[in-house]
């Protein structure tokens, strides 16, 4: 809990989720921020598995004094897919590094011990709550066509 908001790490069957709060006219900030800001940083610590894959929900365009950022109002969600086996339970802390912002930012530095409970439905709750983007590719392919 911090004084724009909340952030809860929460330990489901194979994955972990950031579920993050925040109060009216502040807002954190998406993988691509914009014109300014910073993507939030995520570090593993004394941890029994390795993330995988970082699963964002849509951002909004955010326009702050004519800049225009991507990113959250209100709520949000950061889904990890880790390489946890199916009987292992996570064990750990995560280390996070996010800036919480109005017009100014304010760094937040934390470290998140994981949870020991399952908490699988929760997060299966905030996943319909805020959908995640399908799997794109990294990258395409064009083809010309000359006629």
């Amino acid at each position: 809990v911090y004084p724009q908001g909340k952030i809860t790490l929460l330990a489901g069957e194979k994955n972990l989720a950031l579920h993050f709060v925040t109060i009216p006219e502040w807002h954190t900030y998406w993988k691509n921020s914009g014109d300014s800001g910073a993507a939030p940083l995520l570090q593993l610590e004394n941890a029994n598995f390795q993330i995988v894959k970082m699963l964002w929900s849509f951002p909004k365009r955010i326009s702050v004094e004519g800049i225009t950022n991507y990113g959250y109002e209100n709520e949000s969600l950061l889904l990890l897919e880790t390489d946890l086996k199916d009987s292992q339970r996570p064990e750990g802390s995560l280390n996070l590094e996010i800036l919480v912002c109005k017009v100014e930012c304010i760094p937040y530095i934390t470290t998140l011990k994981i949870p020991q409970n399952n908490q699988q439905a929760f997060i299966d709750q905030l996943l319909e709550k805020h959908p995640l983007p399908l799997d794109s590719p990294n990258s395409f392919q064009l083809d010309l066509i000359q006629e």
